[in-house]
């Protein structure tokens, strides 16, 4: 009865060990989902370019607001490459020479992307 028992135990261990170094050797991603959640941005812009309907730019100083319905992130930008989804809610003025810098404004849907 007790080599029974402690086969069984072996076997408990060994069942719950395998999965456990399995998941540490596993690289975790963050992945933003563009379907759900809006995004508030505001502030000035360098070089905006819509490519596949997400715009690309430098922000200059670029305040966002991220909300989903399990999480709100909100921050400050400064001299980073950023990207958004364009969207019928963002608006452009155009200040400096040929539209170099510009001022952003309005509601997109998904997140922001902050490079470095």
């Amino acid at each position: 009865m007790k080599k029974a028992i402690g086969i069984l135990v072996c076997i408990m261990m060994m069942a719950t060990l395998i999965p456990v170094t399995a998941a540490l050797n596993c690289e975790t991603t963050e992945q933003t989902s563009d379907l759900i959640g809006l995004t508030w941005v505001r502030g000035f812009v360098f070089n905006p370019k819509v490519v596949l309907g997400k715009v690309h730019c430098r922000a200059v100083r670029l305040h966002y607001f991220e909300f989903t319905g399990m999480e709100t992130d909100l921050g400050i930008v400064k001299l980073r490459e950023v990207s958004f989804r364009d969207g019928i809610g963002i608006k452009y003025v155009n200040i400096g020479p040929l539209g170099s810098l510009t001022y952003v404004l309005g509601f997109t849907y998904g997140g922001i992307s902050i490079n470095n």
